[in-house]
């Protein structure tokens, strides 16, 4: 039995609504765990590198520009979200305007392929959110390592309004 997450009643595992009010149960189904994404073939993937909420974030070797990529595929909620992604799309213009800035990685692209959408950024090589990045040359760190995304500071920088940026979580 479980219960009516609206009113209490409980409810028989094959009811497909509370008795009661009427409130549909939600049932939560496991799902086969995601295999790799469908990536242009420009992208081979080489590991995971981080998975949340905004998607899965890939290391993949750009093999147009000859370099290590992080490529982040939203997940089909936004991806097929024309408001989300109109948003996720109008943040990487900003992250765009942002190149060269200490503390904010380069993003190469925004991309559809199929259904997905992948938004295609510099990789940094052995760095976490919370540690310091090394300049090119420099045995010190230059500054805090930044995230795959806009920050809502870095935001405040390219725009006149804070609002047109959000936070999205790292690695995800």
């Amino acid at each position: 039995m479980i219960s009516c997450t609206r009113c209490s009643t409980l409810i028989a595992p094959e009811d497909p609504a509370c008795p009661h009010c009427g409130t549909e149960v939600a049932r939560v189904t496991t799902a086969a765990p995601e295999g790799p994404p469908d990536l242009p073939a420009r992208y081979p993937i080489q590991q995971l590198l981080g998975r949340g909420g905004m998607g899965r974030v890939y290391l993949c070797r750009d093999h147009d520009l000859d370099v290590d990529v992080a490529v982040k595929v939203l997940p089909p909620a936004i991806a097929g979200n024309p408001r989300s992604l109109q948003r996720i799309e109008s943040e990487a213009k900003v992250a765009a305007r942002l190149r060269g800035l200490p503390g904010i990685l380069s993003l190469y692209g925004f991309e559809r392929h199929g259904p997905s959408c992948l938004l295609v950024m510099e990789y940094a090589a052995g760095a976490r959110a919370a540690s310091p990045r090394p300049a090119a040359g420099a045995s010190a760190p230059r500054s805090p390592t930044p995230s795959p995304r806009p920050t809502g500071t870095a935001c405040s920088t390219a725009t006149s309004s804070p609002a047109t940026c959000s936070s999205t979580s790292t690695g995800g």
